[in-house]
């Protein structure tokens, strides 16, 4: 077995109520050296006082709330891990997920993300279904605007160093952008195994209504990384296109069909086949029918 440490942040604001179900999922692994970082961003419940029932099998940060990127920033600067990952506050890691997958990064060699399959559940930890990842490849996660990447991936120490940590202007995609930018200097491997459960409950971040700043998040990422030294052989009307329609779909899911429809008709006008391929339709139509049962309830 590897003896590499992987050092694991968990940025955490207000997260008392999954927050043990978390930390124990990483401190229970079959790998044994692991680094966990939880980095508290201002809690004012009982986050802490949980966290403080694991002392001294990981490591607490506290700092004024920044947010979700500022923190996982400050636990990766702390780090000190030849890998490094994130968890959620919310997420859960399968018992063996570390040790499969720094076995399978530790075959690539350097600048690697490997990433696993992973289920959703709900607010109790009840399985709801598996997720299906669409694909991965550097291109079609440009020109589809698609994160094959969710909860568990691990990658080397080497690309935070090169390329930094997330961005931290951004609230809807810190992560996929991330991703984005590390395509074109790293490895990425997906493990074909359900190493991770992804948490699906009333106040999810990536299930919660975007404001309008946040729904422009896509185009605002895409028109920053067109024409940047990313080595990915992608094409950028396709890439912009994908991102205004991912605009679009959640302009629709919360319930401005207006700017929706206009982000749509953008898309369009940089590439067609983007805005009507078989993925773009369904994305479409699935916010269209989110709309229709949740209005702006949701």
């Amino acid at each position: 077995m590897s003896t590499k440490l992987v050092s694991v942040v968990v940025p955490v604001y207000n997260g008392e109520k999954y927050i043990r179900d978390t930390l124990s999922s990483i401190l229970d692994q079959t790998y044994c050296n692991i680094e966990c970082i939880v980095v508290d961003d201002g809690s004012t419940d009982r986050t802490v006082d949980i966290c403080k029932e694991f002392s001294g099998r990981l490591v607490i940060l506290s700092k004024a709330n920044g947010g979700q990127s500022d923190a996982l920033n400050y636990g990766w600067q702390k780090a000190s891990g030849d890998y490094l990952s994130y968890l959620s506050a919310d997420d859960i890691l399968h018992k063996n997920a570390i040790e499969f997958l720094v076995e399978a990064a530790d075959k690539v060699g350097s600048e690697v993300v490997v990433y696993p399959r992973y289920e959703l559940i709900d607010s109790s930890g009840k399985k709801i279904k598996d997720f299906q990842t669409l694909f991965f490849d550097s291109k079609n996660m440009f020109e589809r605007f698609y994160c094959p990447v969710g909860p568990g991936a691990i990658f080397s120490q080497s690309l935070f160093e090169h390329i930094g940590g997330w961005r931290t202007d951004l609230r809807q995609i810190p992560d996929f952008e991330y991703w984005l930018r590390l395509a074109g200097s790293a490895s990425f491997l997906s493990y074909n195994m359900i190493l991770s459960s992804f948490r699906v409950h009333a106040n999810s971040q990536t299930h919660a209504v975007s404001d309008f700043e946040k729904a422009d998040e896509s185009i605002v990422v895409a028109k920053s990384l067109v024409g940047n030294s990313i080595r990915v052989n992608f094409i950028p009307d396709r890439f912009l296109a994908s991102a205004y329609v991912f605009s679009a779909c959640l302009h629709l899911r919360s319930g401005r069909i207006l700017t929706g429809i206009v982000r749509l008709i953008r898309a369009s006008l940089f590439s067609p086949r983007a805005v009507l391929n078989i993925y773009s339709v369904k994305r479409i139509i699935s916010s269209c029918t989110s709309l229709l049962r949740y209005g702006n309830s949701r």
